[in-house]
């Protein structure tokens, strides 16, 4: 067993544990676990990942969020989600292996809602780069090779001590790199986008030169070594305009419609894998607007769309799922366990 040491700062962050990894060998019993730490200490940031509060070390930085386990139980992953990385930890010898940066994808090439004052749905192409910031992770096999898929939910760090948030709105751009600042920063536009203070400045001349966007409103599959194999951009974003336009990057409800377009749109937070007569499939669930993807993902670098699902009203915001086999199952079909966390409720679902 391994669990992730999240370490969060106190909110005045006048105290901020490094986050870590802890090893539990429990193959003498539980009354004689071995018990190993495993720090970060001493790690830097590799490219593609980022230290949000200046001065800290990565250690001190990290909040290791998820943990995975390859299927052959010798290495495990864990997402460190608002230093948008993963680390791949050895089990045999109880330490980090690496760090795995896993870098932005470019919003101008895909089209996303980044306003809650644009009064709709309206999908554009923006110059902003996304922050993957992925929460669950999962590992699975394909012939022979590990692939982590990933819920690209997005984190900043806020709190009184220190917060990297600001808006888009509230940022000095930089004239040659947004010649047309004026409007994107309308609040129709750009202007309402949460975004960090800590990046985007990239000749130290004091305007931002880029744009960061937390998470990455997706899910993606990654070789072991951390190359993209494949991101479902977009998709959720249209699915649900076209399925479900009352809760479009809503806030739990229809009454708050299109109210976390300016955050982190739908949020994919939870997710789960199964196999069902031969074929992988990946679940994921969206934390603010309460829909749950399926997607076919034996064949990793082309992942389909083969369900789409909106509970009632009485059960709200997926936090934690779980795949259940059909030789598992009571009713002998596989079934879907959904942990919902505004609701406090379970729902089980059969999967026909």
């Amino acid at each position: 067993m391994l669990t992730a040491n999240e370490g969060e700062p106190s909110d005045d962050y006048t105290v901020d544990p490094e986050g870590s990894f802890t090893l539990i060998d429990l193959a003498g019993g539980a009354a004689n676990a071995k018990v190993t730490q495993i720090s970060l200490d001493g790690i830097e940031a590799p490219a593609g990942s980022r230290i949000v509060k200046p001065g800290s070390s990565f250690a001190a930085d990290a909040e290791p969020e998820y943990v995975a386990f390859a299927p052959d139980g010798k290495t495990a992953y864990v997402t460190l989600q608002e230093n948008n990385a993963v680390a791949v930890i050895d089990i045999d010898t109880a330490q980090v292996a690496k760090i795995v940066g896993l870098g932005v994808k470019n919003v101008s090439r895909t089209s996303h809602d980044m306003s809650n004052k644009d009064d709709g749905i309206n999908m554009k192409r923006w110059p902003v780069l996304m922050m993957y910031q992925p929460d669950a992770v999962v590992a699975y096999n394909v012939k022979g090779a590990t692939y982590l898929v990933t819920a690209n939910e997005g984190d900043a760090k806020d709190y009184d001590g220190f917060s990297e948030e600001t808006r888009v709105g509230k940022l000095k751009l930089d004239g040659t790199m947004f010649p047309n600042a004026t409007e994107l920063q309308k609040p129709e536009h750009l202007g309402r986008l949460k975004t960090t203070t800590t990046m985007g400045d990239t000749d130290g001349d004091g305007d931002h030169d880029l744009i960061f966007a937390y998470g990455g409103r997706s899910f993606s599959i990654w070789a072991e070594d951390g190359t993209l194999v494949f991101d479902s951009g977009n998709a959720f974003e249209q699915v649900i305009a076209k399925r479900s336009p009352d809760v479009f990057n809503a806030n739990g409800g229809v009454d708050e419609f299109d109210d976390r377009s300016d955050d982190k749109g739908p949020e994919p937070e939870a997710l789960a894998l199964g196999e069902i007569d031969g074929r992988n499939y990946a679940f994921i669930g969206m934390e603010r607007n309460n829909a749950i993807f399926a997607y076919d993902i034996t064949l990793p670098s082309d992942p389909h769309m083969v369900g789409y699902m909106m509970p009632a009203s009485s059960h709200n915001s997926p936090e934690g799922l779980e795949f259940i086999a059909a030789k598992d199952s009571p009713t002998g079909k596989p079934l879907l366990a959904i942990a919902y966390e505004m609701t406090g409720t379970i729902g089980v679902y059969q999967i026909d």
